[in-house]
């Protein structure tokens, strides 16, 4: 494609490859022109066939015999091309009542594609000119168009890695799971997961076998999104439960709670992490991770939250004791919800534990501008009763005082 009078400047599709080309006519007249690189049809590691075990890209060979695409102009300069679009959506800007959260995201990952350009990285220098022209057709400032120098996609890594993967001194040894029929439930988060994932897999064979399976989908997983909701439709009609996040805010957490029966009681193994879900960009990254049988960790009253032993006693406690200005986003107070003004309203907070006589006190300074003493209570008094039920355990008291009031 050249770009011309009779050919506009095409649209160029978000984080996909394209060679940029200067050219020169017979006559001396300077244009340009745009190949896609990205593509399906072929892997974008080729083998060199003269030199076994070498490799190019398939956007570098394009862009190396480019100059047979256009026989008739010289080219002056070229380059590896791609354009990054804004990816802020938000889901408050689809007004449909209609709609369910999932249809709403779908919405907004539509409008999505075609955003403004923030970003537009070469991989080789090409003339200011020439950038300016770039910078006129996308409509973005040649400060934000930056010479990379390297591979501007480095997903191939993943074909490299499965080319090694006989080099078994590389990788770890493989762990099958296996299917247990002592598991009750599986419950868990999701954040990013691979495109075929195997973890999608295993939760819908769970399903299908007679397993309830709770998944809280974080549909705004930043370029995941529309892989999150293919993925929910998946996971909702083999019969797995579906929850969609928290209002503004966004679940990051990587959280599994297997419950298992034995006999007549329960057991639970509990995972928690820092790495997705997710077998493909787990090969790469290093993240920690806990697994554990420990039954204060994974167990709870979950008709009341109580604690069961002094470790979940002492969990709940730093939890529902944590009420602080500072927990509160900055955004205006006008946008505040119960809880915003809550914690926003609180002072001062001090937690004392005193060992000798065996108390457990929180102090609160509140201040009634901002938030009632009744509001305050309204959604917490429950929590501070949780907090008195754990102090039990310990055999100590749990003492609250509100602005130099005994409350409890």
């Amino acid at each position: 494609m050249i770009i011309g009078r009779q050919q506009p400047f095409p649209f160029l599709a978000n984080k996909q490859l394209y060679a940029i080309v200067l050219l020169t006519t017979p006559k001396g007249k300077k244009k340009a022109g745009i190949v896609p690189c990205s593509n399906d049809v072929f892997q974008r590691l080729i083998e060199i066939p003269t030199r076994p075990g070498y490799f190019m890209l398939s956007e570098e060979l394009i862009l190396h015999f480019i100059s047979k695409l256009y026989p008739k102009y010289t080219v002056r300069e070229k380059s590896i091309l791609r354009v990054t679009r804004n990816a802020d959506i938000d889901a408050s800007d689809i007004k449909d009542e209609d709609l369910d959260y999932r249809d709403t995201m779908e919405q907004l990952i539509k409008k999505r594609t075609r955003l403004n350009p923030v970003r537009i990285e070469l991989s080789r220098s090409i003339n200011h000119k020439a950038k300016k022209l770039l910078s006129n057709f996308l409509e973005i400032g040649t400060d934000h168009i930056i010479e990379v120098g390297t591979p501007l996609d480095l997903s191939f890594v993943f074909e490299l890695q499965n080319m090694l993967r006989d080099k078994t001194a590389l990788f770890y040894q493989k762990r099958i799971p296996q299917p247990s029929k002592d598991v009750v439930s599986i419950k868990m988060t999701l954040y990013r997961v691979a495109d075929r994932s195997k973890i999608i897999e295993a939760l819908i064979e769970a399903a299908e076998n007679g397993k309830e399976v709770v998944v809280l989908v974080e549909l705004r997983a930043r370029f995941n999104e529309a892989n999150n909701i293919g993925m929910s439709h998946r996971l909702e009609d083999a019969g797995c439960q579906i929850l969609y996040g928290l209002g503004e805010y966004k679940v990051h957490s990587k959280l599994c709670l297997i419950t298992k029966k034995n006999g007549d009681s329960f057991s639970y193994i509990t995972q928690i992490g820092t790495g997705n879900y997710n077998e493909k960009t787990s090969r790469l990254y290093t993240d920690l991770s806990l697994m554990t049988a420990d039954q204060a960790i994974g167990n709870h009253d979950e008709s009341s939250g109580g604690a069961v032993d002094p470790i979940s006693a002492a969990l709940i406690i730093a939890d529902k004791t944590d009420v602080r200005r500072n927990r509160v986003r900055e955004k205006p107070k006008a946008n505040f919800d119960k809880h915003d003004r809550v914690n926003y309203a609180v002072t001062d907070a001090k937690l004392k534990i005193n060992v000798e006589k065996k108390t457990i006190a929180l102090n609160l300074q509140i201040d009634p501008k901002i938030c009632s003493m009744y509001e305050y209570f309204d959604i917490f008094l429950g929590r501070m009763m949780m907090c008195r039920g754990a102090a039990d355990i310990f055999d100590a008291s749990f003492k609250l005082t509100a602005n130099g009031s005994k409350v409890l």
